[in-house]
């Protein structure tokens, strides 16, 4: 036996603070029960809309490599109710959890899946035959790679070519099974198709004047304006932060992509950004390349988007460090990464899709590592989609009916919605320079906020084809948080979005990129934001407010002085929006008129006699544009300011103290012996009486039979703990 020289009464409280400290590491219990064995069992959900409506081409060679294979473990109930406690406790300035982040491991500690039940699960793979590449830091997914034969074999499936929309893929057609042991563990198989997010980038190329070559252009008697950093600044007030010198320095952002860099040979440096820093005025970005497993190499539908969220988040925030996670799916590898290493407090995501084009097994799977990303003090920006409220749709007319953009539905991820500007359509002077800014930010000509509607470029006609729309409306998965109320809010029980908006617009009015598409490692931009060829580069797209909202976050982080993250932002968020102030102190722009209604097919979902699908904007929150957009400066320094909404309560609260008393001495104690334990839990103060079970741990292991229920109308319980398990 291992010396217990310890009082009697130190070594019983360590061990059953494990249990109620929030942020303590407790161990959990095994679910494997032997080896893996047992009927099998399917994984249903895992089988998306992509697959559904492809064209099957026939089975996939067996030789192929699946380099990114994962099993996804589920949580059990308990760790779901304790989860769910944590993130609210952690979000309550009142508890004393507030702000205390978790690292990977100690989520996988409390929320992941035991280390006995990991070596089963990897020991079962390994015996299929499959390469382990990976254990999760938080001991939520093992990732292992094999070919398409051992696939089908190990999961009981079938693997095809099929082809989509003119372009071919693989995927499962059956859902894969597993043995039951391990089954109902499992949320989910990933890796099983090549499906993977698209960017949703809206870009165009405009020829200019070259005698006037910033950016109010008057061409033939047309004058157009493109966002410049310094026309964002101007127009979402970002001055009392750049006069405070608020810039983000010393704050870490992620952003998440699919495509390698276009670097200059033998560097980690990519003209295009350099070039889009010196064009705005910035000073040189701080970048760091982070690959997550297989390297995509240049994805060309995916290097205008990487280029655009590295370049304006980096405008948002031009003091911030940003770590740019790449790899082969942004969601499978990139976000992934992110999450489970914790790479940096603010992770930016520009990629999405449809809700019900996931499978509610993937949906469960990814909304649970959002969750573990908020566990950990990370807060997930998540533009909320092009296609208005027909996320499911992407050209032409909505046939698909209402639809929305996961992962912004997921109440554990901020959903960055779109505006356009409406007010300079009218009187563009009283907004709009006619010259442009040569020294400090260069480019701009925007003389003030322009008033705003939700962003809507589609017409009656061409519908998606002829623009794009700001997503929003309500989640067909997702219930409502709890911060999610206030004016105007809809009592729909479902998670809604977006939640903040900014421009979004393509043609009025775009933004200005250095994104050189074709892949190659010269910068499109060659005198300013000007390319060779006498053109710029101007994009829209919720693409830019996810990244800009980040660098903004950024801001906010600096002014706090918290470098460890914020974790979800909603309860601050719907805290302005239920501030009796609200409508009054210019925080927020409340977005009134306007919608993000599409032109949809007659007799199609939710559009049986034809017109539009949608959402009108309205006083407070709304559908098309959420809370609204705001002032950069006020929502900065007024964010400390706020009181978070949603967080109080007993929920979260958790448990305030754990007596644990024995009458017995440790010392010289027998193997046979019993060692009678007190245990009296207290809950908040002037809370309800503590009702439950108590789990007693020794070196974070649960003692068999050592969970005890606290009896009716009391507080306190007895275990006699066996001196046997504490022995070698």
């Amino acid at each position: 036996m291992r010396s217990r020289s310890v009082s009697s009464l130190i070594l019983p409280v360590a061990l059953l603070l494990t249990i109620f400290t929030p942020l303590a590491k407790a161990a959990v219990q095994d679910r494997i029960a032997g080896a893996a064995s047992g009927s099998r069992v399917a994984l249903s959900g895992t089988i998306g809309s992509h697959a559904k409506h492809s064209v099957d081409l026939g089975p996939a060679s067996g030789d192929l490599k699946l380099q990114s294979l994962s099993l996804r473990f589920n949580m059990t109930p308990a760790q779901q109710a304790d989860l769910t406690q944590l993130l609210a406790a952690q979000l309550n300035p009142s508890s004393p959890s507030y702000h205390q982040w978790l690292t990977p491991e100690q989520f996988g500690a409390r929320f992941g899946l035991s280390s006995s039940d990991l070596a089963k699960v990897t020991a079962w793979l390994t015996g299929q035959g499959f390469t382990i590449t990976s254990v999760a830091r938080s001991s939520t997914f093992v990732t292992f790679s094999g070919s398409v034969a051992l696939a089908q074999q190990a999961f009981g499936t079938t693997i095809h070519n099929v082809s989509l929309n003119g372009e071919q893929h693989i995927t499962n057609l059956t859902d894969p099974t597993l043995p039951s042991t391990i089954a109902g563990v499992v949320n989910a198989v990933t890796g099983l198709n090549d499906f993977k997010p698209k960017s949703r980038v809206r870009a165009r190329t405009v020829g200019i004047d070259p005698s006037q070559p910033l950016f109010t252009q008057t061409v033939s008697g047309v004058t157009s304006h493109y966002i410049a950093p310094a026309d964002f600044y101007t127009i979402y007030d970002f001055g009392p932060l750049t006069s405070a010198n608020i810039t983000g320095a010393g704050i870490t952002l992620a952003v998440v992509g699919q495509t390698d860099l276009t670097l200059t040979a033998g560097t980690s440096t990519d003209p295009n950004i350099a070039a889009f820093r010196t064009a705005a005025g910035l000073p040189a970005i701080n970048l760091k390349l982070q690959l997550a497993g297989q390297d995509p190499g240049i994805s060309q539908p995916d290097i205008d988007e990487a280029h655009i969220d590295l370049e304006w988040s980096g405008a948002a925030a031009p003091g911030a460090s940003i770590v740019y996670v790449y790899g082969i799916d942004a969601f499978a590898n990139s976000l992934t990464y992110a999450i489970d290493n914790k790479v940096a407090p603010i992770i930016s995501s520009s990629y999405g899709g449809c809700e019900a084009g996931f499978g509610t097994a993937l949906l469960a799977t990814y909304n649970q590592l959002l969750a573990q990303a908020n566990a950990q003090g990370e807060t997930v920006t998540s533009s909320s989609g092009d296609a208005g409220a027909a996320d499911c749709d992407a050209d032409g007319l909505a046939t698909e009916g209402l639809g929305v953009d996961f992962p912004a539905s997921s109440p554990y991820a901020t959903a960055a919605g779109g505006t356009m500007f409406s007010g300079d359509v009218s009187m563009p002077a009283q907004y709009w320079s006619s010259t442009n800014s040569t020294t400090g930010l260069l480019g701009g000509s925007a003389l003030s906020y322009i008033p705003e509607q939700p962003w809507n470029e589609t017409t009656p006609t061409g519908g998606l084809t002829a623009g794009g729309a700001g997503g929003g409306g309500a989640s067909a998965f997702f219930s409502k948080p709890a911060w999610q109320v206030g004016t105007g809010v809809p009592n729909d029980s479902s998670r809604d979005l977006p939640d903040i908006s900014l421009n979004a617009a393509a043609a009025h009015d775009g933004y200005l990129a250095c994104s050189q598409g074709d892949g190659t490692n010269e910068p499109a931009c060659t005198n300013g934001f000007v390319g060779a060829n006498n053109a710029v580069n101007v994009f829209g797209g919720t693409s830019f407010v996810a990244p800009t909202f980040s660098g903004i976050l950024a801001l906010v982080e600096q002014q706090l002085a918290t470098p460890n993250g914020l974790g979800n932002v909603g309860p601050v968020l719907y805290g302005f929006l239920n501030e009796p102030a609200y409508f009054t102190n210019g925080v927020f722009h409340d977005i009134t008129a306007g919608n993000n209604s599409i032109p949809c097919a007659q007799g199609t979902p939710n559009c049986q006699n034809g017109g539009s699908i949608g959402f009108n904007a309205g006083t407070g929150y709304d559908l098309a544009s959420g809370i609204g957009s705001f002032d950069a400066g006020k929502l900065v320094n007024g964010w400390s300011g706020v009181t978070p909404v949603g967080t109080g309560g007993t929920i979260g609260a958790g448990i305030t103290t754990t007596s644990v008393t024995t009458t017995n001495s440790l010392c010289g104690i027998s193997s046979s012996s019993n060692i009678p334990l007190s245990v009296t839990v207290t809950g908040p103060s002037g809370g309800p009486t503590p009702t439950g079970t108590v789990t007693f741990y020794v070196d974070n292991v649960a003692v068999a039979g050592g969970t005890v229920t606290l009896p009716s109308g009391s507080s306190s319980a007895t275990y006699q703990l066996s001196a046997s398990a504490l022995s070698s």
